[in-house]
């Protein structure tokens, strides 16, 4: 099984800017973080999810996310 999720990393940001948002992919058999990816800036964990698992997973029942990424992605219609 393998799950998604998002931190925001509190101590680390710099004295100008956010603190950095990464989501990271956990394999809960082999206890190993498998990837990581930083949020962009103005934006969310989705877009860097779906980045992250089309790079890792090759079967889409192997994954667990919170329910944060069920959401369709939002296109803007200007």
């Amino acid at each position: 099984m393998i799950a998604i999720d998002g931190k925001t990393m509190r101590g680390a940001r710099a004295q100008d800017a956010a603190a950095p948002h990464l989501v990271a992919t956990f394999d809960h058999d082999s206890g190993t973080v498998l990837g990581q990816i930083a949020v962009a800036a103005k934006s969310n964990e989705i877009p860097a999810a779906r980045d992250l698992l089309t790079t890792l997973l090759t079967r889409p029942s192997e994954r667990s996310t919170s329910a944060f990424h069920l959401f369709p992605p939002r296109h803007s219609t200007t």
